[in-house]
């Protein structure tokens, strides 16, 4: 006789991060009650998960049902208006409501809030997740307030960011640059995950640890990145163009954003960018030591992207097709991405955009005044070899149908020792930003990333 599964209901659970939540719980033995506007029938992919979710109808603006929450053993609330008719207000009465109910049933409470919770916030957003926490401290609810969240969908404020670099092929870098604190979507979802878990097998009591109730917990990386190179590093491993920042001071780009809502009479609202721009610090290690994650643990927005098998595939072609100065056969990507899982793990390097496109430009950082016998020198290496023992690296480096006549031959000598000289002055002007590209492209964590 099957053990019966605990509920856990979830509001937004068709949101951005409600699916990805909503799956996870399933995998853990949960089962889910989507409380949402749209009918939730199932994972994305996965139907056998449909009669692990019981969907029922629930709206901000409306009063939550008398049977939502019965028999539930934990409550996540998620979702939020995001629209531009948006108040702290209406936030604050459905949080109000749900809370009440919450209460009835003895249900424990996690509410996800945000980086921009202030009551001096700029967007009504903010100030309503603000209000929001204020009922669920009296509750003795838990607070989990996340960084700035991305991860494989492009959706909210990620999913903008993503836009706006696949749109414009030239971006502001803001001056002087704000900071954003990065979440991938699969670690946080795991932090609340961990969180129902506890509070699931110990109902009524406090979580223990170094936080005092109310329980609250700021969840992103220990390390901020600017928000430049947040929006280069999606150029780079997400949309795989090149894109050209342009300084801009903070002030013109706020009067831009002002001056762009008043044309369009409100449409475009510029408090969630202004939002952005000027968010607050945030205090994570002691949250991450809470839950007992070390900060390098966590996925980084440049590991992010490509990892795993695919990302090897995207490397190994870029390395071979330098190599062989052709696009590789199926076979020889084949061993190449097997030779590098055996020995060298399935992390793969994150080289800017513009080496994948022109491959010979890897001439500029193939040198051992650059590679310094790193990752990058030990992943050529391995594509030499195995180009060596393949039929195309046969042809060309052991020259078996080269019947050139002398003056072809001599013509070829020249060009290569003009380009030679031509790519010496460039890695001489280039140097320390081609030091730097080096450096970083092994810079991740020691997951393995087949999320994506």
């Amino acid at each position: 006789m099957s053990s019966i599964k605990p509920i856990m209901a979830i509001t937004g659970a068709t949101g951005y991060i409600g699916q990805d939540l909503t799956k996870r719980a399933i995998a853990a033995g949960w089962k889910v009650r989507a409380l949402s506007r749209r009918p939730f029938k199932g994972c994305p992919g996965d139907k056998k998960s449909e009669e692990d979710i019981e969907w029922v109808s629930y709206d901000l603006t409306q009063p939550v049902l008398g049977n939502a929450l019965t028999d539930v053993a934990i409550l996540i609330h998620l979702a939020a208006d995001t629209t531009l008719q948006a108040t702290k207000e209406k936030e604050c009465r459905a949080a109000a409501a749900l809370i009440d109910a919450a209460r009835v049933h003895h249900v424990p409470l996690i509410f996800i809030s945000s980086q921009t919770a202030s009551p001096h916030a700029p967007s009504e957003y903010g100030r309503g997740k603000f209000m929001v926490e204020q009922l669920v401290r009296q509750y003795g609810g838990t607070i989990i307030r996340p960084g700035l969240v991305f991860g494989v969908r492009e959706l909210g404020l990620y999913g903008k960011l993503c836009r706006l670099v696949r749109w414009f092929p030239v971006l502001p870098d803001i001056r002087p640059a704000p900071s954003v604190w990065p979440i991938h979507l699969a670690d946080l979802n795991e932090v609340i995950m961990n969180l129902a878990e506890q509070l699931r097998l110990q109902p009524g009591q406090q979580l223990e640890h170094a936080h005092h109730p109310p329980f609250e917990f700021n969840i992103a990386s220990v390390d901020p990145v600017s928000i430049t190179e947040f929006l280069r590093q999606i150029a780079d491993r997400r949309v795989r163009k090149m894109r050209i920042f342009i300084p801009v001071p903070r002030g013109v780009l706020g009067f831009f954003f002002k001056m762009v809502s008043l044309l369009t009479l409100g449409r475009v609202n510029d408090s969630r960018w202004q939002s952005l721009i000027h968010l607050p610090k945030m205090e994570t290690a002691s949250s991450l030591q809470y839950f007992g994650i070390k900060p390098d643990a966590l996925r980084t927005v440049s590991s992010g992207y490509r990892n795993g098998r695919r990302g090897l595939i995207r490397e190994g072609s870029l390395l071979l097709r330098y190599i062989n100065r052709q696009r590789p056969s199926f076979s020889l990507l084949k061993r190449y991405v097997l030779a590098v899982e055996t020995l060298r793990g399935s992390r793969c390097l994150h080289l800017p955009g513009v080496f994948y496109s022109f491959p010979v430009l890897l001439t500029l950082i193939d040198h051992r005044s650059l590679l310094e016998g790193g990752e990058l020198a030990q992943r050529l290496g391995m594509a030499t070899v195995l180009s060596e023992a393949s039929p195309a690296g046969t042809t060309r480096f052991m020259l078996q149908s080269d019947k050139r006549e002398t003056l072809t031959a001599l013509t070829l000598l020249i060009r290569a020792v003009f380009f030679e000289g031509v790519t010496r002055v460039f890695r001489w002007i280039l140097f320390y930003w081609l030091r730097s590209v080096v450096r970083k492209s092994f810079n991740g964590t020691s997951k393995n990333f087949d999320y994506f």
